[in-house]
């Protein structure tokens, strides 16, 4: 089994560096998978640093560059140039676990297939101006990496979402190109990104929502960790996105994921809801409301 670590990229070279590092301290063997940068037409020195990687690393590092057009046509470049029958989507702000590649090996080993979504756990690096103590992170990671994830704790929305992998109309929501993985060949079954989606938001998780519609299975592995660098998020055209994430599947349940996003109904009550279980309020809890057909 080949397996592809593929990362969008664009103006995080320092993070990515650290990315890097962490990939290049892999148990899995280094002739059993690859890593796939694209960078989505970064100004900063994104390419000299992966240049750099390349002359003094062991793994296999291929470099693509486009001009600017996004996080979902960037990894639709490296899909179209990715060898794996596994395909491992990890942000350029991720530092990853030692065991990393070689835990989501073992979940399609031992569940015989490779249709099949895999889900990681997503722990979270709370860095003190990044920027400035770039190097001694650095330093950390090449010498000492364990004291750098020792600090790290689990991330919050990841710990809430959770659940949703026992709600048969909701498994979508987990599908976060930060830490998962899927077989290559479902693409073939349920497509690529949709690059319409520019910006920050939901391009994941409605490539998610098509492939649980497909009924490809959804599991979990907390064994197969990584690491967010937190950073401020550009959510400019989250809501834009949201729209479009509706207007594409005209499902009930996209916008009520919005009400569960912004805390007026628990992931719970919302299943309840798409089940068809409770026809009046969740102890208490409010259901989404379509704000743009009730302004009418």
């Amino acid at each position: 089994m080949f397996i592809s670590v593929l990362i969008p990229t664009y103006n995080k070279w320092k993070a990515l560096d650290l990315t890097l590092l962490s990939l290049e301290r892999q148990d899995y063997d280094y002739n059993k998978f690859e890593v796939v940068i694209v960078n989505d037409g970064s100004s900063d020195q994104t390419e000299e640093m992966v240049r750099s990687h390349q002359l003094n690393t062991s793994i296999q590092l291929k470099y693509f560059y486009q001009q600017n057009k996004g996080r979902s046509a960037a990894r639709n470049t490296g899909i179209g140039n990715a060898q794996g029958d596994i395909i491992i989507f990890v942000d350029d702000d991720r530092l990853v676990a030692p065991d990393f590649v070689s835990q989501y090996a073992r979940s399609y080993i031992n569940t015989g297939t490779t249709d099949l979504v895999v889900i990681g756990k997503r722990r979270n690096l709370h860095i003190d101006q990044f920027e400035k103590n770039y190097q001694e992170i650095k330093y950390f990671m090449q010498n000492y990496p364990e004291k750098v994830f020792a600090r790290a704790l689990t991330e919050y929305y990841w710990v809430k979402l959770r659940s949703s992998l026992e709600m048969p109309k909701l498994r979508w929501v987990m599908f976060l190109t930060g830490n998962v993985a899927m077989g290559t060949s479902l693409f073939e079954k349920v497509g690529t990104f949709n690059e319409n989606f520019t910006g920050w938001g939901f391009e994941d998780t409605e490539l998610g929502f098509r492939l649980n519609k497909a009924g490809i299975p959804f599991v979990l592995n907390e064994n197969a960790i990584n690491y967010h660098i937190v950073h401020k998020q550009n959510r400019l055209y989250r809501q834009r996105n949201l729209e479009l994430f509706y207007q594409l599947h005209q499902d009930p349940s996209i916008l009520g994921f919005e009400d569960f996003f912004s805390g007026d109904v628990s992931l719970e009550g919302l299943n309840r809801r798409m089940m068809g279980l409770d026809i009046g309020d969740c102890e208490g809890e409010t259901f989404f409301i379509d704000k743009k057909e009730n302004s009418k």
